[in-house]
């Protein structure tokens, strides 16, 4: 799913799957409308209209009576579509760099580094929200606005070297793989406008398919299971958590943010 710049407001689609309280609903009319009638029943016709017939995902600009529609809900996407060349957020990816036999080891240095992410970002006060990267990273993303991808990357490498300072044993910013054996990348470079970063809840391609799952930064502590990050377990997850990314884009966030942010760069 994306979107392309060249594209006028309306005739930007955005698909978007029907709820649950929709499909009830829908059942609920059919119901009620083959009980008055039993001879002849019949759905209320309904002005939704869907990729197919076999389709969940809702065309988002058909249902708004053809309404200007400008970005995307999207809490994974990089930019917002008013704003192409300005960043939402800003991305470090905590990458450990190990054998496969070494693995675990390197998710427990993971976490000791984005422990020390934590106390740099609260040092500045930053709000940010950390994930799992459904492998053996941890992701980083810390909300803004009204900046360039130039000043953003300025702002994650300046971070990274503040978080490196404080796990210099196990940490890196060296580019080269050969230099960082056995030590886990604080990658800052991962904000330019092509870069992206495996989203929020997918499923990464892995020994065993886990989830890159958001995570409270409580959770962010020696010990942690990755492997129960499953698709299995992910809705129970989100039922008795709820979505920890919720105010990835909230507006408060991204404006206090942004004006600490201005004093690193």
């Amino acid at each position: 799913m994306g979107f392309r710049l060249e594209k006028k407001p309306k005739q930007v689609v955005r698909e978007v799957p029907k709820s649950t309280d929709v499909i009830e609903d829908e059942v609920a009319e059919e119901k009620s409308v083959a009980k008055s009638n039993p001879k002849k029943p019949q759905t209320k016709k309904s002005t939704r209209r869907y990729l197919n017939k076999d389709s969940n995902w809702q065309r988002v600009d058909e249902s708004f009576g053809g309404s200007e529609v400008t970005d995307f809900t999207m809490k994974h996407c990089t930019v917002q579509l008013q704003h192409p060349d300005q960043p939402d957020y800003i991305w470090l990816d905590l990458d450990p760099t190990v054998t496969k036999k070494t693995e675990d080891d390197g998710f427990e240095q993971a976490i000791q580094v984005a422990i020390a992410t934590k106390a740099v970002l609260d040092k500045h006060k930053l709000k940010a929200f950390v994930k799992t990267s459904g492998k053996i990273g941890l992701h980083i993303y810390i909300p803004c606005s009204g900046f360039s991808f130039e000043r953003t990357r300025i702002i994650a490498n300046n971070l990274a070297d503040e978080i490196h300072q404080l796990v210099p044993d196990i940490g890196t910013r060296s580019e080269t793989i050969n230099h960082r054996k056995g030590k886990v990348y604080i990658d800052a470079n991962l904000n330019d406008y092509g870069d992206t970063m495996a989203a929020p809840y997918s499923i990464r391609p892995y020994h065993l398919p886990l989830v890159s799952t958001p995570l409270d930064w409580k959770e962010v502590k020696p010990g942690l299971d990755r492997y129960k990050f499953t698709m299995e377990e992910i809705l129970k997850r989100i039922k008795k958590k709820g979505e920890l990314f919720h105010d990835l884009n909230d507006e408060k966030i991204t404006i206090q943010n942004g004006t600490i942010m201005r004093a690193l760069i």
